[in-house]
Parts: structure tokens; C-alpha cells; sequence
């Protein structure tokens, strides 16, 4: 979507539509879930943080390609359920698997950016987008949190962290433009 938009190619859009509606129609479960597993017809596991916050993501593109309301208003539904499922209150982070999943003695959290963004930085930047849009104060205010959670961090090692500065940069400007 993003390439599509950025190269105003429509058959690029209509890709990342067609994979945004397979996973829609086929990875999420009765109760509106994402699932994580899809092979030969049968779609299962409880899906991630990353699971969530990269859909989010490709949907805010496509609703940025198209300026479908549709796609807001998934990307809207889909932050809501990441919230209430992955955030950790205490820090403003969110954890890599669900509160509702099986406790763990201990509660993953990536918070690292590698050759792949971490779900938490995709998070914190699709906050930002959320708040640039709809200029809902409670995404930018989610958005903070996650900054400040791992601001020591970063001071300590920005390479780390390349995608959550990037989502930090608007804040940063004090605008509300997309990135």
C-alpha cells in the first residue's frame, strides 16, 4: 500500500488489499481474534503483539492509499483489542503475548528493533498515525508512555531502537503529521 501510494500504483494497492481482506476473512476467529497460523485451510494459535501492530500498520497504509474509511475504522477496532490485550499498565508497554494467553513465569516484552521493527515500536508509531488522523489524545497519550517506558534505554542505545525513534520523531516536532 505504501509503495503503491508512494509510486501511485494501483495493482500495488489492490495487493495489499486483497492480503489485508485473506487475513481478515480467514485469521480471525469467532470472537474477532487474530490468529497467528494459517495452512492448508485451518487457521489457529492465538496471534502475538507483532501480529497485531503489523496488520494495524498495513492497514493504516491502505486506508492512507485509498482513504477508505474501512480501513481506519479496522485499524481503530484492531489498536483497541492490541490495548486491552498487550499493554502492560504499569510501564505503558505492551507484551509480545496476550494477557489472556497461558501465564508464563515470565511475560515477554521485545522491545528491540532488528532487521524487523519490534511490535512495541510498530505499536508506538501506529499510535502516532492513530493521533494524526483522528486526533484521539488517548492514542497520543498511549504513545508517550511507550516513549518514556524505554527513553533510558534509548539514551543507552539508539541503534536499538531505530523504527520507535522513528515514531518519535513527530512527537518530538510537537506535529501531528504521518511519518
Amino acid at each position: 500500500a505504501y509503495a503503491g501510494r508512494t509510486f501511485q500504483n494501483e495493482k500495488y494497492i489492490m495487493a495489499a488489499k486483497d492480503a489485508a481482506k485473506f487475513v481478515l476473512s480467514r485469521l480471525v476467529n469467532n470472537e474477532g481474534r487474530l490468529l497467528a497460523y494459517y495452512r492448508e485451510g485451518e487457521a489457529r494459535l492465538e496471534a502475538y503483539l507483532d501480529s497485531y501492530s503489523f496488520l494495524i500498520s498495513g492497514l493504516l497504509e491502505i486506508h492512507q492509499a485509498t482513504m477508505e474509511d474501512e480501513y481506519l475504522k479496522l485499524s481503530i477496532q484492531y489498536t483497541e483489542d492490541m490495548l486491552k490485550l498487550f499493554l502492560d499498565e504499569k510501564t505503558g508497554d505492551f507484551y509480545l503475548s496476550s494477557k489472556e494467553s497461558e501465564k508464563l513465569v515470565v511475560e515477554a516484552k521485545d522491545l528491540y528493533d532488528s532487521a524487523l521493527p519490534s511490535g512495541n515500536s510498530v505499536a508506538a508509531m501506529n499510535l502516532m498515525v492513530l493521533y494524526s488522523l483522528t486526533e484521539n489524545t488517548n492514542y497520543y497519550a498511549y504513545a508517550t508512555r511507550l516513549f518514556e517506558s524505554n527513553g533510558k534505554s534509548v539514551r543507552e542505545q539508539p541503534s536499538g531502537f531505530t523504527y520507535l525513534l522513528s515514531a518519535f520523531i513527530p512527537f518530538v516536532k510537537g506535529t501531528s503529521s504521518t511519518v
